[in-house]
Formats: structure tokens, sequence, C-alpha cells
């Protein structure tokens, strides 16, 4: 199987720099929005006494509801290219195409990596399609707040990356390259610190972002749990 990966990763690398012309796909929505609509990012910072509503939008209780697939997906391979640029500025909105803070100062690419990597494996979990395919992905942006930024005005998490999907045995693509826009809003000022307070770091949030995008963009279906038992 190593071998098998290998050989997809460079088939996939090179499928990828020659597709000149891609589907686009935008999830601005953030993952809480499957909830009853209510603004994840206030636009008056909170009191302490609305904590226990900005905990609960923050952290809703899903249930996946498994549809209908085609796919089921066997293997998941992230790549962060090393050309992407990176900023550690502490400004509001770096020039860069990696701008990731939270964790210590390391390597943000392979940072970035895991992050991707453990939410798509989350994310396709769900899948249980009759066709067997591996889900190549390959991060185009990772643009989260800096602290300058998320201690003060906020803004918004911009996450690009291209998906193709590609057969396990030859590595041909099962469905041309396009482009995901899992881009949403970011928590700042109080509204961040309070959500920090509850666990909920930038981190925790574009993780559940990235599972909802990867999961409804390969055909599944995520509903507020309150109505699939409802149901």
């Amino acid at each position: 199987m190593l071998r098998i990966r290998n050989i997809v990763l460079g088939l996939a690398a090179l499928s990828v720099s020659a597709c000149a012309e891609m589907g686009s796909v935008t999830r601005n929505a953030p993952f809480e929005s499957t909830l009853p609509s209510v603004a994840a990012v206030e636009a008056v910072a909170p009191s302490f006494d609305e904590i226990p509503e900005i905990v609960t939008r923050s952290s809703p209780e899903i249930e996946v509801i498994p549809q209908a697939q085609s796919y089921n997906v066997v293997d998941v391979i992230v790549d962060v290219p090393r050309t992407l640029t990176v900023s550690e500025a502490n400004s509001l909105i770096p020039n860069a195409d990696i701008v990731w803070q939270e964790e210590e100062y390391g390597d943000r690419y392979e940072q970035v990596t895991r992050i991707v990597q453990d939410a798509m494996e989350i994310g396709v979990a769900g899948l249980k399609g009759e066709r067997d395919v591996i889900l190549f992905v390959s991060v185009k942006k990772f643009h989260t707040l800096t602290k300058a930024a998320r201690y003060t005005v906020g803004g918004g998490h911009t996450i690009h990356f291209d998906i193709t999907l590609l057969d396990p045995v030859t590595g041909t693509m099962v469905e041309p390259t396009r482009r995901v826009n899992a881009s949403f809003a970011a928590l700042g000022g109080a509204a961040a610190l309070i959500a920090e307070s509850a666990g909920m770091t930038q981190k925790a949030r574009i993780s559940q972002q990235l599972v909802k995008v990867i999961f409804e963009e390969l055909g599944g279906k995520l509903v507020p749990a309150e109505f699939a038992q409802a149901g």
C-alpha cells in the first residue's frame, strides 16, 4: 500500500499541476451554521452573562446522517507545498499564504498538514459508498488570525484547497481536480476570549469547519442532532 500511495502522490501532483481549469465550490458558512441561524460573531462585545449561549453556539451537538454515497475513502493524502509563503508577522492581515500562529513557533507546513490531515480523515469516515477512492488534498491557502487580529477586531479564516479523487489501484483520476473554499468567520475580541475559556480554540473551530466541508463536499449531510432524533 505504501508503494501505491507513493505512486498516487506522484500522479496526483502531476495531475493537479496540469489542471488549468477547476470547478470552484464555496463553503463560507461555519460549522455552527448547521444549527438554527445565530450570528457567530457579535457586532458588540458580549457580556460574561452570555457565556453559556456563546459556548453552546461554538460546540453544537451534531449527528452525521449517512446518505447514499458513491465513494469510500480508503486513504487521505494531504500536501502543503513548500512553495507557499509563510508569515510570522503579528499584524492584522499579513500578506502570506500560510498564517498560523496559535501553536508554538515551528514548521508551519507540518502543523498545517497535521490539522488538515486529521480533519479530513474524520470528515470522510462517515462515507460508506461502494467505490474505493483516495482523497488527495493540496492546500493553497491557510490564513488564520494573528494575535493582533484575534484579540481586537476579529476577521475571518481564509482556507482554500484543491481536492482530487483517485483510484487506489491505478492512481488515475476518478473526478477532475476542483477548488474548495472553506473560509468562514473568525471570533474576535471578547467573543474569542470567551470561546477559548471553553476550549474552543481557533484550531478546534477550523478542524470542525474542515470536517463539515469535506463531508458535505463528497456528498454527505450534517444536521442538528435534535432534528435527526425528531425524525
